[in-house]
């Protein structure tokens, strides 16, 4: 009988300690998921800069009638303004 006793002393401790580990358990899930909410609120502000950036970026490509665009040559703005200049004196020539 006191084996028996023991025992059921046994498993009512056991299961106390796993009563308490489910409550912290259940805290520190409440802790990830509230940062995870916070993270995905986060990725999606940085998806929107994102895409700002790019349709601003977008703003910057211009193609003017007439110039021949170089594949892989990079221009500076005062460089592109020099070959618009000699179009148009060029379309006013002719």
């Amino acid at each position: 009988m006191t084996d028996l006793i023991k025992s059921l002393e046994l498993t009512q401790a056991k299961t106390v300690d796993l009563k308490n580990e489910v409550k912290v358990l259940r805290k520190s899930e409440v802790t990830y998921k509230t940062t995870i909410d916070g993270l995905k609120q986060g990725v999606e502000e940085l998806e929107k800069q994102t895409n700002y950036q790019e349709d601003y970026n977008r703003r910057n490509n211009l193609r003017i009638s007439g110039l021949q665009d170089q594949p892989g040559v990079s221009e500076t703005w005062e460089e592109t303004a020099q070959s618009v200049e000699a179009s148009r004196r060029q379309t006013a020539v002719t």
